[in-house]
């Protein structure tokens, strides 16, 4: 079946429908990643959003469905030059169209994905919609209806992908030969969190306690965590006014690690502003600086917003910067256990560079 992909610049290209054979509307981003097209498309991160692969091929290895961000596919569609149909990995569990298709999401393949970047590039991420197209009239008709589509910005997508959830408990795997039980509890603010964080504060010996949302003082402390972690998660932060008054009423009195969303919650928390990148930063080969100690890390980020610099109080101290455009990578406030990062340390580009950024933090609030 034939698709088209139309923006609402009035671009519009065509190319093969795979996966589901439905419409969708969304958010036209491009990701760099030449691997984890799975975990791009599981990332909660990514509602709303219609992931362009710069990749040329996609879909080798096929879908392990025990490697995936979360239990379902967030992304609105997916655009890709050459799809692999077949899937080459033992482990697979379904091919990429497979679980596209099973899970309702639109592929288009075919499309010259260079040519399709170059003009996000210039113009920004632009709302689109992926259709199917089989004659000059769906077509026109599709291009019609994207040229009035409303962008993102303003809305709460975090109410929307935390629809169902519930709290969870996450217990640490302990020693046998040691007697204590774990290093105590992280409580997770989950804003559409990946399972890789989960993975990793089990990793450092902590319980997790993912709690929807971001809950207020007195219950976090009912809960008595070491520390309060704020995930990553879709749309535009400042839209999460709410969320950021719950974050601002535990600031300084427990120590807190932002990833994502959560870095940006926390700016926003602290006094500062964001704003929106003209077409964000998606993909596993971000080079982000330590300023301190100028080391270059690899990093895979996901996001569309930046914290505006300017508007940070002077007492926060900014730890990381974007070797691609200097916007704000990670930073600080050591008298109150703050310390965020723009990057995902979870997402484990390299596939171990950024995990340091765990121990760092542990290390300031001696935990």
């Amino acid at each position: 079946m034939k698709g088209v992909l139309a923006l609402k610049s009035g671009f519009w290209t065509t190319g093969e429908l795979f996966g589901a054979a439905e419409e969708s509307a969304g958010e036209v981003v491009f990701n760099t990643a030449h691997t984890g097209y799975p975990q791009v498309i599981t990332d909660p991160s990514y509602l709303g959003q219609i992931v362009t692969f710069t990749y040329p091929m996609i879909g080798n290895y096929g879908v392990q469905a025990d490697e995936l961000e979360s239990p379902k596919v967030h992304a609105s569609g997916v655009v890709v030059r050459q799809l692999f149909r077949p899937s080459l990995h033992p482990k697979a569990s379904s091919t990429f169209a497979e679980f596209l298709e099973a899970q309702g999401v639109p592929g288009l393949s075919g499309v010259d994905t260079r040519m399709l970047t170059r003009h996000l590039r210039e113009y920004g991420s632009l709302m689109g919609i992926l259709a199917p197209a089989e004659r000059e009239e769906d077509v026109a008709g599709v291009v019609q209806r994207a040229r009035v589509l409303e962008g993102l910005e303003g809305k709460d997508l975090v109410k929307q992908v935390l629809m169902g959830s519930k709290v969870e408990l996450f217990r640490a795997q302990t020693r046998q030969d040691n007697a204590e039980a774990t290093r105590g509890l992280v409580l997770l603010c989950d804003l559409g969190a990946k399972h890789g964080i989960v993975r990793d504060w089990l990793s450092l010996g902590f319980d997790v306690l993912a709690y929807p949302g971001v809950p207020d003082w007195d219950v976090v402390r009912l809960h008595k965590p070491k520390l309060v972690c704020l995930s990553n998660g879709p749309g535009d932060p400042a839209a999460l006014t709410g969320e950021v008054e719950r974050v601002r009423s535990f600031l300084g009195k427990v120590p807190v690690f932002g990833i994502c969303m959560g870095h940006q919650l926390l700016a926003l928390a602290l006094g500062g502003r964001t704003q929106k990148l003209k077409f964000g930063h998606h993909g596993v080969n971000h080079p982000v600086v330590e300023l301190e100690t100028r080391r270059v890390v690899i990093t895979s980020q996901n996001h569309c917003y930046t914290i505006v610099p300017e508007s940070l109080p002077k007492h926060v101290r900014v730890t990381y910067t974007s070797l691609y455009d200097g916007t704000i990578e990670g930073m600080e406030v050591l008298d109150m256990g703050l310390q965020s990062v723009q990057f995902h340390p979870e997402a484990s580009p390299g596939p171990l560079d950024p995990k340091f950024v765990y121990r760092r933090f542990l290390g300031a609030i001696h935990a």
